[in-house]
């Protein structure tokens, strides 16, 4: 018997990345929710959310940058990918966060609600074609007021 299990923890590095999220795949003939210790787990797939600032001259937006996000090509294609990614919405939405930004995919993450950050004034401190930098709003209304540049932790640059 195979099930997909979302496990979610909260994590603290540095006060820099707080979410991460992974699919374990579980070969169990018991309940994976009180025999995990007698399963086999593979991690198929996980996202990492972290802390970001979008600054602008009217003031500093609190955000979450996506990355990374992937999933293990054997199971690709299995919405694997998606469920990671609506799960770190609702979590970052639950947690007061109403936008999260990525440089990603111009043709995958549009199906998730995401579009082109440049069409809402945010700009990303990255060389490259301003499609691939998109951003999401989590909570309505979230992007009225939102613009100017992404700042990523320095870590992202070393």
């Amino acid at each position: 018997m195979k099930q997909l299990l979302l496990v979610c923890r909260k994590v603290t590095i540095k006060n820099i990345i707080w979410f991460i999220g992974y699919i374990s795949l579980i070969h169990s003939y018991r309940s994976c929710l009180w025999s995990r210790k007698q399963t086999k787990e593979k991690m198929v797939g996980y996202i990492l959310l972290t802390k970001v600032k979008i600054i602008s001259e009217n003031g500093v937006t609190n955000s979450l940058a996506v990355a990374p996000l992937a999933v293990l090509p054997e199971y690709q294609n299995n919405g694997i990918g998606g469920m990671l990614l609506r799960e770190a919405h609702g979590r970052a939405a639950a947690l007061g966060y109403g936008t999260a930004v990525l440089l990603g995919h111009k043709d995958y993450y549009p199906r998730f609600g995401y579009c082109e950050a440049a069409a809402h004034g945010i700009k990303f401190p990255f060389d490259v074609p301003s499609e691939y930098c998109q951003v999401i709003e989590l909570i309505p209304g979230a992007l009225k007021c939102v613009n100017g540049m992404v700042h990523y932790p320095a870590i992202f640059f070393e």
